[in-house]
């Protein structure tokens, strides 16, 4: 009875604590010989450094402020992407795009990425699953551009 106890007792005190970690990942992959990009962060976080309420946050929003703090370059060439879905679930936005030309032989990829670096602590994951390869990088207010061969 008294480890139940304790043990509710940690659940309860675990679901008062608050983020203290501040993260987004930003996974590029393939798919179906597509190259696509999964974006996933925290829907207040997003709100906060847009000055926005999480209602008012839409693709267009989100689309416009990725474009203002992310560039992505696949052997040297600018890449655009297409956003095609858009999830909030559980204060959690999922961002998914679809990369409009990548290259076929694809060797390397330069990424400059300052989304929600205003936030105290903030990082951003990049998670690569290319070319049969898995690579994970971590970026913040000091390291905002990486060069990944692959």
């Amino acid at each position: 009875m008294l480890k139940m106890l304790i043990t509710l007792l940690s659940l309860f005190w675990l679901s008062l604590a608050s983020h203290d970690i501040q993260v987004a990942t930003f996974k590029i992959y393939e798919e179906n010989s597509k190259v696509l990009l999964q974006v996933y962060m925290e829907a207040e976080d997003v709100a906060q450094t847009l000055d926005l309420n999480i209602d008012t946050i839409t693709t267009e929003v989100l689309k416009k402020y990725l474009e203002q703090h992310t560039r992505f370059f696949f052997n040297q060439a600018p890449q655009k992407y297409d956003i095609n879905q858009v999830d909030l679930d559980h204060k959690h936005l999922t961002i998914t795009a679809q990369f409009s030309s990548p290259p076929e032989d694809l060797n390397h990829i330069e990424l400059h990425n300052s989304c929600l670096l205003e936030i105290e602590d903030q990082s951003n994951v990049i998670e690569l699953r290319l070319n049969n390869q898995e690579k994970d990088f971590l970026m913040n207010k000091f390291r905002t551009v990486i060069h990944i061969q692959l």
